[in-house]
Parts: C-alpha cells; structure tokens; sequence
C-alpha cells in the first residue's frame, strides 16, 4: 500500500466514523426519556417505577417497568415524575397490594413542539404483544373565540348589505281551469314561492303605536297645564 492509498483508507474510515456519531446523536435526540417513580404517601418515600421513553420520530412510546415490589401494606401511593412541570404526583392509587402495573395504560399528550407536556395513567386492558401499552396523543388546537369587538359590531351591517333573508313557503293560489266538459271552473291549488323574512323586532315593527299614545298623552298633559 503506498502512501496515496494510506491517506485514501485513512479517511474513509473517518467519514464513516463521523456518519456513525452523526446517526447515534440523531437517534439520542429523538428520544424523550421520563423517569418515572412511586411514591408511599405514608412515609414519602419513593421508589423508581421504570422509564417512559418516546420516539418523537416514530411517535411511539415505550414503558420499561423496573423490578419494584410494593409492600402489602402500602395503601396509598402517587405516580410522579420530575422531568416535567407539575407532574410531582399526576396519579393516585389506593390500596397498594392490589395494584397490577401490566393493566395499566400510559397516556402520552404532546405540545406544538412535538414534546410530553402532560402524562397519565388509566386502567386499560394490556396488549397481547405489549406488556404495558403506551398511547400517544397529538397536540390539537382548540377553537379560538372572536376576541375582536369591531368585527362583531361589523356583523349586522354585512347581513344588511347581503340583502334580507329569503325562505321558501308554501301558499294556496286559486287559479281558473277548464274541467272535461270545458266549463270554466275555479281550482284551488299549493305552490311554493320565496318571500323575505322580516326578521325586525316586535317594537321595530310596532313603534307607531307605541310612539303615537305617548305623544297624544304629553301633549294633553301640557293643555292641561296651559288651562291652569
């Protein structure tokens, strides 16, 4: 081997040194590990439950169950984690003794950024292949109210321009026909027609006689006054 062919051979296996720690370092961001522990609410001590790891890349999740054995008489414990925010004890459970972790779901709900922001734990019928199954809930965005008053008061204005509301309605029309002996005769048949829908208030549509009683009382109530 002369010395172009050592330097040739030198860096391919750099490059391939370099793919290697590229994929590996790849692979170790896209996993998102939460230590998971259980916590004896009688003398606060804690245990590791296992790790919940989630492949951000796959959206998958698996949980790896440490070897913990609860004693028999632990009665009330909590699920926690410190890896995120407000999650010291997300799930309480009672009687200790009876608890069966391989019947237990895990529920995983992410964020905007494709990160856990919130766990849980349910009781759930356990996947053949699976011990403990894990379930992952994509983020979703929640109906956002119309905060903006300009585009309310705007509202009635654009229904005004759009003209009135029309519907269709069925009326009884009397038309002349002629029978089989050639008579004239009068027939009264249904047909449907559109009309607009008056869609006013009771006072818009009723203010004379409102307006009108008012109008005559004040001003008798001022003759009256001009008499004294």
């Amino acid at each position: 081997m002369n010395c172009n062919q050592f330097i040739i051979f030198v860096g391919l296996l750099a490059n391939l040194q370099l793919a290697v720690s590229s994929d590996a370092s790849v692979e170790t961001t896209d996993i998102q590990k939460i230590d998971i522990y259980l916590k004896f609410l009688k003398d606060n001590s804690v245990e590791s439950l296992g790790t919940l790891n989630y492949d951000k890349s796959k959206k998958r999740g698996l949980f790896e169950r440490s070897d913990i054995e609860i004693p028999p008489n632990s009665v009330d414990l909590c699920i926690g984690t410190s890896d995120l925010k407000d999650h010291d004890c997300f799930t309480y459970l009672k009687g200790g003794k009876g608890i069966d972790f391989n019947s237990k779901a895990w529920h995983i709900f992410l964020d905007e950024a494709n990160e856990i922001k919130r766990l849980a734990v349910n009781n759930e019928d356990a996947n053949e292949n699976v011990s403990t199954p894990v379930v992952v809930h994509s983020y979703q965005r929640a109906p956002v109210p119309n905060l903006n008053p300009d585009s309310r008061k705007n509202a009635p204005k654009k229904a005004q321009e759009s003209g009135p509301r029309k519907e269709v309605v069925v009326q009884k029309k009397k038309v002349i026909v002629k029978d089989d002996d050639g008579n004239e005769v009068e027939k009264e048949i249904e047909e449907e027609v559109e009309v607009e829908v008056d869609d006013r208030s009771w006072v818009q549509k009723n203010w004379m006689y409102i307006v009108l009683p008012l109008v005559f009382f004040m001003l008798l109530g001022e003759e009256k006054k001009q008499e004294k």
